[in-house]
């Protein structure tokens, strides 16, 4: 018997998520389905047979890609040869534009269909994307309910909006009841704080959230530590009487706390899904930074002011990411007015994203209708 497989590329952590729930989904489907490809220990418990681990892929801005080009390269050269040596059914693509529209166009070209997961933000920067995608992209799943109808008026015909998975992953979740008991939190105002998943993040991000910590002595911070990472990578914030680091519980975090002071990224959303108020912040490579505003053409960093369309909470980026304004905004959605508008606006968004049905199970079964005609 020929069993049907597919290969995956995601590059970072968010996609090992979403990855690991499609092949699930896929897999209840057509329980024989076999899957190749790179990604993250999720996708690999999932059953995915990895070649390039997210640790071999990760990065941001542009120098820090400059200097991972070799990485990058041999990349290419592991994927391309794996995708001749397999011939799989499809290649499914989940976000990492710069690399996986590349592979898109290649993977076309020999006779592979091409489903992508999460769209490349053409919508804020590199516009001319959407030539390489109505070119090679078969099917595209988008995840953004504006996406829908900007796709499709760039001339993108088979695009498809299901809702965001993030919302099956955080109904989902079961609270740990005891939480605040386990780690000895009871009693203290909790302050989330999600710092980011790579090296050189927590390099620019640590040493100013230290003096956060410092200066609020009457709140407790909760880190959300990343278990890939050494906890060496924690050391500015040892020695602190109130700040506790905790791995592998993030969404119990998020549950538990007060407010959270939240790098930009995924987990702005779901802390809005968790109803927490929040600060984002977030700080590029000072070259990076520069090259990015110029290209960049969205009002918003936050996943939550992207997704409404309005300034749902506060943002503070590059110099206006120091210790002074964060504590200040922390103060103001603690109690009063700001936080009451904040949790308000949380729930114009979820039930903007919410779907009946499991976003994975949604996207597979059109997957599995593609693959069959």
């Amino acid at each position: 018997m020929v069993f049907r497989h597919c290969y995956i590329i995601v590059g970072e952590a968010s996609g090992d998520l979403y990855g690991a729930r499609l092949i699930e989904s896929l897999n209840r489907l057509d329980p024989e389905m076999q899957f190749y490809g790179f990604g993250g220990q999720k996708m690999e418990a999932a059953g995915c047979k990895l070649s390039r681990r997210i640790e071999q892929l990760e990065m941001i801005g542009f120098v820090e890609v400059a200097k991972k080009l070799p990485m990058v390269l041999s990349n290419f050269r592991v994927a391309k040869k794996d995708l001749l040596r397999l011939r799989p059914d499809a290649l499914i693509l989940i976000d990492y534009p710069g690399f996986n529209l590349r592979m898109a166009e290649w993977a076309s070209k020999i006779g592979i269909k091409v489903f992508y997961y999460i769209a490349p933000q053409t919508w804020a920067w590199k516009e001319k994307r959407v030539r390489l995608m109505q070119r090679y992209i078969d099917q595209l799943f988008v995840i953004l309910p504006f996406e829908y109808t900007y796709f499709k008026d760039k001339g993108i015909r088979n695009v498809h909006f299901y809702g965001h998975p993030l919302f099956q992953e955080v109904s989902q979740h079961v609270a740990d009841v005891d939480f605040r008991k386990r780690y000895d939190l009871e009693g203290k105002k909790l302050i989330a704080v999600l710092p980011g998943s790579r090296k050189n993040e927590l390099g620019f991000f640590l040493p100013v959230l230290r003096e956060v910590m410092l200066y609020m002595p009457e709140l407790h911070f909760v880190i959300a530590a990343m278990q890939k990472l050494d906890h060496s990578m924690y050391a500015p914030l040892e020695g602190l009487p109130n700040a506790t680091l905790i791995s592998g519980h993030t969404y119990d975090i998020l549950r538990q706390c007060d407010a959270g002071l939240i790098k930009s990224g995924t987990s702005t959303l779901e802390a809005a899904l968790f109803n927490l108020p929040q600060v984002v912040f977030y700080k590029l490579n000072p070259i990076s930074a520069k090259l990015i505003r110029w290209f960049i053409r969205i009002p918003f960093v936050a996943l939550p002011n992207l997704i409404m369309g309005k300034k749902m909470v506060p943002e503070l980026l590059q110099k206006d990411c120091t210790p002074q304004n964060l504590m200040l905004h922390l103060k103001q959605i603690l109690t009063g007015d700001k936080r009451n508008e904040m949790l308000y606006a949380y729930n114009e968004l979820r039930n903007l994203l919410h779907h009946d049905q499991n976003v994975s199970d949604l996207i597979a079964a059109r997957m599995i209708g593609c693959l069959d005609d």
